[in-house]
């Protein structure tokens, strides 16, 4: 080959640290773009969040971390008008209306017979039935019985003793034929 066909060597003129360096950051952009991006967006959100709330606020802050500015320099923010509010009441929603109970309401009348209970015959257990039922237990000998509103042992152990006392089929039940002999004996009408 010929002198004139040898190539010659390029000798590269020395980069200077400002050139090394932006080569080094353009390979590390290279190799981890995402990292770069987000890392990009963080600081630019972070920029307008922090000049927001620097800057363009239009009163000081005065529970800040540390002031913002002069509170002297800005006018009070209290207004002379009277404030509105609103009270929203809540009606709770409507309960259906119980059904009287045939059995309730029989006992309801005896208790109303025997002069313990006062109150409307209805069928409705309340307050005045579960008093009157209380004292009528009371007054035939079972003044320890606490009145729950459900026919327990005690309860039908105490109608056994009435079946019992009087020769009816001990079912322990406030049946019919239980009913016939408090009439019959006068314990009701």
């Amino acid at each position: 080959m010929a002198r004139s066909a040898k190539r010659r060597k390029v000798v590269e003129p020395e980069r200077g640290v400002l050139a090394e360096g932006a080569v080094a950051v353009g390979q590390l952009i290279a190799s981890n773009p995402v990292l770069v991006g987000g890392s990009t967006a963080f600081l630019v959100t972070l920029f307008y969040v922090s000049a927001n709330a620097l800057w363009y606020q239009p009163f000081p802050h005065t529970g800040a971390f540390f002031s913002t500015r002069s509170i002297e320099n800005f006018p009070h923010t209290v207004s002379n008008e009277p404030e509105t509010t609103i009270n929203i009441v809540r009606q709770p929603p409507a309960q259906p209306a119980a059904k009287p109970d045939p059995v309730v309401q029989q006992v309801q009348g005896i208790l109303k017979d025997l002069n313990f209970y006062d109150g409307t015959v209805d069928g409705l257990t309340g307050p005045a039935t579960r008093k009157a039922i209380q004292a009528g237990l009371k007054a035939f000998g079972n003044n320890d019985m606490q009145l729950d509103g459900k026919v327990g042992a005690r309860t039908k152990a105490a109608i056994k003793e009435f079946q019992a006392l009087f020769g009816l089929p001990e079912t322990g039940e406030p049946d019919e034929a239980v009913y016939v002999k408090m009439r019959e004996i006068g314990l009701t009408n």
